[in-house]
């Protein structure tokens, strides 16, 4: 995050700006394997909404980080490496 933002927040705000937005792609024609990952505390983010794109995704898969909030899959990288390397 911390790169992410180093230069300018444009980034961060064009993707906020964009969630009400209908996506431009077609899930339903991604045909790569996908691993979502979602903090069992995340407060940020429903996972009813994630739920709702990945169910649309033919090869879609749901890992949920147990005791983990919206942030938490990206502060504990070998964690997340695992699951992805486990799939």
């Amino acid at each position: 995050m911390t790169e992410g933002l180093r230069t300018s927040p444009d980034g961060v705000i064009d993707d906020l700006l964009s969630w009400p937005q209908p996506l431009e792609v077609d899930l339903t024609s991604i045909t790569c394997p996908v691993i979502a990952i979602h903090g069992t505390d995340d407060d940020w983010e429903p996972l009813a909404n994630l739920r709702r794109v990945i169910d649309q995704i033919p090869d879609a898969h749901l890992w949920l980080c147990a005791g983990m909030n919206h942030l938490g899959p990206l502060l504990h990288p070998a964690a997340v490496l695992a699951l992805t390397c486990d799939a």
